[in-house]
């Protein structure tokens, strides 16, 4: 699961075996809308939500307190970097645009 998150809109793309199953841009106004929309379609899928390795990127440092409160409810949530969700990421989404851009000159 991708998920990406702006201001007032989640951007959420689940895939399974490498195949695109389900994407989703729905507004939300606290973690838990993301959380429950997350749940529904892993269910929907036969995912098992517990143990789905999730990535999820902010537009803005100010959103980085989603990925932590999404946390309690996918433990194997990473954000942005691809690392394992630390208190401190005021600086994740600059490094994830660099690993993207990187990742293009490849």
């Amino acid at each position: 699961m991708q998920i990406s998150l702006t201001a007032d809109r989640a951007f959420a793309t689940l895939y399974k075996n490498r195949e695109l199953h389900w994407h989703q841009v729905f507004p939300f106004k606290s973690s838990e809308d993301i959380v429950y929309q997350v749940k529904l379609a892993a269910k929907e899928f036969g995912v098992n939500d517990m143990q789905m390795s999730m990535q999820c990127t902010v537009a803005n440092k100010s959103l980085a307190p989603h990925i932590t409160e999404m946390l309690q409810f996918f433990p194997g949530l990473k954000d942005g970097t691809g690392t394992v969700v630390a208190n401190d990421r005021s600086w994740v989404s600059n490094i994830y645009l660099i690993q993207q851009l990187y990742a293009c000159g490849l």
